[in-house]
């Protein structure tokens, strides 16, 4: 299993579940170890939209674009 795999995992069932805050914790702890991981950044940004935080989100897609 890749790093953090779990991690992910656990957010993005969180995500799943429309619980967007736990999602967004466990995608930044990821992030924190491994800023590289652009499943996590893009999914970062699709959270922050999903709670209607537009403004975050387009500057988090942004990162993942880079």
């Amino acid at each position: 299993m890749a790093p953090h795999q779990e991690q992910y995992d656990e957010a993005m069932f969180a995500f799943s579940q429309s619980d967007y805050d736990s999602a967004i914790a466990g995608l930044k702890a990821v992030l924190a170890e491994d800023p590289t991981h652009f499943d996590a950044q893009l999914s970062l940004g699709m959270a922050y939209y999903r709670k209607g935080d537009y403004v975050t989100a387009i500057a988090e897609g942004h990162k993942a674009e880079k």
